[in-house]
């Protein structure tokens, strides 16, 4: 819901080029995670064919990272975006960062200890 308001406060107020490709970018990612939870529904025979949990955690984080990586270039660059636009996304991008990481941290890290 958060992104859903995030992005309608792009598209009305900031109109963006840049945030319109985190947008594809974001969508991108859901497709894959969709589809991962599509194959993981059809049951035990397709499941064990769904290794790849792990690296969709990590392109999920990837996607986060090259986001906050655009609002820090967006802000050295000086471009003219808004001071709550900022705020929104970085703290949007953070929150995800911390949830994603500490998941992938309790899921992968710790079962290797």
């Amino acid at each position: 819901m958060s992104t859903l308001i995030a992005v309608w406060y792009n598209v009305h107020y900031v109109r963006d080029e840049i945030c319109a490709l985190l947008g594809a970018l974001n969508c991108i990612v859901h497709v894959i995670m969709y589809s991962y939870y599509f194959l993981s529904a059809l049951g035990p025979k397709v499941q064990k064919y769904l290794w790849w949990k792990k690296y969709l955690t990590q392109i999920q984080l990837i996607q986060f990272a090259i986001a906050m990586s655009v609002i820090i270039g967006l802000n050295i660059n000086d471009c003219k975006i808004s001071r709550q636009f900022n705020y929104i996304w970085t703290t949007l991008i953070l929150i995800n960062i911390g949830l994603f990481l500490n998941y992938y941290r309790e899921t992968y890290v710790k079962k290797k200890e």
